[in-house]
């Protein structure tokens, strides 16, 4: 794989020192804290704990909810494992001198047949439990942001703990193996769960880091269908796909599908202006300004002469509610929607068209080209060309990972100390102490800097028991009311699941690279097609009208094959998958939603509030600056400028709340130019070196616990 850089043994000598630094910050009236008192201390932190962790007052789960109208509606104990993941991958910093656990390989996926943990366990090594629970920073979370930041801070040689909730690493990154079947002569192979597209793929490691992550990775990846030729609406087009009838199972001509595709545009375009002139569109549910622009759209087609009515056929109505729940309605259904949503889509700049004006749209020709490029686009994903991309074919295209996603995690995870099946219950950051972390099982892991939350925001909204998170102080109420209008309000909640299934025998389109069907609930990508014999998966949107929560695994695979059926009749006959699952991101305590849209209310602050840390820092130039105690990351902080609702935009805010602790710690060598990331991280790029070779600053010199 990547072998050790000289340039980073010139440094050992340096972090050991660090480390020596951290040891001997025992001077310091923190640890005049914890050495003099540290049993006392232990005793009444865990009394005090457990008392708050009962209080409504200090609790997550009792955030204020927004109070503005049009609003929305709203153990047993877990033993913590180590994880020691070995670093003959990555240079680690801390090979020569750290005494915690050494590492051994890991991987993230994981057989079905047995779920077995994918990571080993193993000792710890010779320091006392008190000097265990030690760090200088604690991560919660061990997804893309959570291991993006302990990897950083690791390579500064910062001591850090990652402590995950669940028995694997990934987060919303989860690739599983399904199993072979000597039965039906069909192999393993492995399926993503959640992640599985790269967004916005370029030659830039600013733009897009994870891609050059997977390229170094040997992952395989491939253009997504509608990027082909020329990017067009990215990931999961409902329009590059073969569309079949469900009464007849013949193919819809393209020519019906294109027509329904202007009509919907026309539609976006009219709802789009309307926002615009709407005084507080974040309180407006989309879902009324859009009816109004369709009804608005097909009067003017009627008036015209170009439509006999005012009325979608039936037809034309399932097709119609397939593209508004793949490309408006992804995660949140239309009803929680804001109006001011329909702005992140990215159509804002065809408006200067003005097309949605235009009752002769579209012109004869303009509807041919589009049926070709339709055509073009469908033969050329006939023949995916799957393999470990060099560069983008296409300025920020979008590609499909085949060879598992998980790939990028495991990388992120190597070296580092991760305590599985270790859930956080509470967080005390008051000021004057370190951070304290305590997991489920009454352990206590205390900070000497700081700590980083990389939860998702349904967690820290306090919505499942069994996951939610006890601060002290508790949030500001600012933060509490951010997060009131970010994820899903309620367990169980509409979002954006998936149905992998697995047939003995395809019967279905092989060459074609999704299939649709008149029923939003009913997205299919062929995985067969990119090597998975037999494989679809079913994408479950959001405004697909089909919620998980209350029905079945076998009432939700139900509808998918029962539509398969419709779509193939004779072809289809007798075939029933040998595999089945279902995702259910929103009934996870541990996630609580797949990826974050906006809810009634929502706006780009509520992000930037959440993202802020704890304490803030302070408006009054003349005020000492306190080193903050609580960092937040995830794809929730992540706002539309920066990668929103992807996962380079959660590695990014992973990378930046590192950064503002090393900044803290006087460790700005470590910190990469970020066009170069991907380059520190594997091991090409040494860290800068220091101002004058004599002069080494004291780790966290200036830092005070306030």
């Amino acid at each position: 794989m990547v072998g050790s850089c000289t340039n980073f043994d010139s440094v050992e000598d340096e972090k050991s020192s660090h480390r020596q630094d951290l040891s001997t910050l025992s001077d310091s009236a923190a640890n005049e804290e914890l050495s003099s008192k540290a049993t006392d201390n232990d005793a009444t932190a865990t009394e005090n704990m457990d008392a708050e962790a009962g209080s409504n007052a200090n609790t997550v789960s009792g955030f204020d909810s927004p109070t503005a109208e049009g609003s929305s509606d709203g153990d047993t104990s877990i033993e913590s494992s180590l994880i020691s993941v070995p670093a003959s991958v990555l240079p680690s910093p801390s090979s020569s001198s750290s005494s915690t656990a050494s590492s051994t390989a890991s991987t993230s996926k994981q057989s079905l047949v047995t779920f077995p943990n994918s990571l080993d366990c193993s000792s710890v090594g010779p320091e006392s439990h008190e000097d265990q629970a030690l760090f200088d920073v604690i991560i919660i979370g061990a997804g893309v942001s959570g291991l993006a930041a302990a990897q950083m801070l690791h390579k500064a040689g910062l001591r850090c703990v990652v402590l995950e909730a669940r028995d694997r690493i990934g987060g919303r990154i989860h690739t599983i193996e399904l199993p072979a079947s000597a039965e039906h002569g069909l192999p393993s192979v492995s399926v993503d769960l959640g992640a599985n597209y790269l967004h916005g793929c370029s030659n830039s490691q600013l733009e897009q880091p994870l891609f050059h992550l997977a390229r170094h990775l040997k992952v395989q990846t491939c253009v997504a269908p509608a990027d082909l030729g020329d990017k067009y609406r990215g990931w999961e087009s409902a329009e590059v796909a073969v569309w079949r009838d469900l009464d007849s199972g013949n193919e819809i001509p393209l020519e019906t599908v294109a027509d329904v595709c202007f009509l919907f545009d026309q539609c976006l375009m009219h709802c789009l202006a309307s926002v615009r002139r709407l005084r507080n569109p974040a309180w407006v549910p989309l879902q009324s300004v859009f009816r109004a622009s369709t009804r608005a759209i097909l009067k003017m087609h009627c008036q015209n002469g170009r439509r006999p009515n005012q009325l979608l056929t039936p037809l034309e109505q399932g097709i119609f509610s397939s593209l508004c729940a793949r490309l408006i309605a992804y995660v949140n259904p239309f009803h929680r929607l804001p109006a001011s949503e329909v702005s992140l889509i990215g159509y804002d700049a065809y408006l200067a068209l003005a097309y949605h004006t235009d009752p002769d749209y579209p012109p004869t020709g303009e509807r041919e080209r589009f049926v070709q490029y339709l055509r073009d686009k469908l033969r050329s994903a006939s023949k995916p060309d799957i393999c470990v991309a060099v560069k983008p074919k296409q300025r920020h295209e979008d590609r499909l990972v085949v060879s598992g996603f998980s790939a990028i995690t495991d990388f992120l995870s190597k070296g580092l100390d991760i305590r599985l099946s270790c859930p956080v219950r509470a967080i005390d950051w008051t000021a004057g102490r370190p951070v304290s972390v305590r997991s489920q099982d009454g352990q206590v892991f205390k900070a000497r800097h700081c700590c980083v939350v990389s939860l998702p925001a349904g967690v820290l909204k306090g919505l499942h028991d069994d996951s939610s998170v006890t601060f002290t102080p508790p949030l500001p109420r600012a933060k509490r009311q951010a997060l009131g209008r970010l994820g899903i309000p309620k367990i169980g909640a509409e979002t954006h699941d998936k149905v992998v299934l697995r047939f003995a025998r395809p019967f279905w389109d092989l060459e074609a690279p999704h299939l649709e069907c008149p029923d939003p609930r009913v997205h299919l990508l062929n995985l067969h097609l990119y090597g998975k014999t037999g494989v679809l998966m079913a994408h479950l949107f959001g405004g697909s009208s089909m919620r998980t929560a209350g029905l079945t695994d076998d009432q939700i695979v139900g509808v998918i094959v029962g539509a398969l059926h419709r779509m193939y009749p004779i072809a289809a006959a007798g075939q029933q998958p040998i595999f089945s699952l279902v995702t259910r991101w929103s009934e996870d305590p541990w996630t609580l939603g797949s990826y974050t849209s906006g809810e009634l209310g929502c706006s780009e602050a509520d992000r930037s509030v959440y993202s802020s840390p704890l304490p803030a820092p302070s408006a009054n130039p003349g005020s000492s600056p306190a080193s903050p105690r609580v960092h937040f990351a995830g794809e929730a902080t992540v706002s539309l400028s920066e990668a929103y609702q992807c996962t380079h935009g959660a590695f990014w805010s992973g990378v930046h709340r590192a950064s503002d602790i090393l900044r803290a710690c006087q460790l700005d060598r470590f910190i990469p130019p970020e066009r170069r990331i991907v380059d520190y991280l594997i091991g090409r790029l040494p860290p800068q070196e220091p101002s004058h070779p004599m002069k080494r600053r004291r780790l966290c010199a200036n830092s005070k616990f306030v």
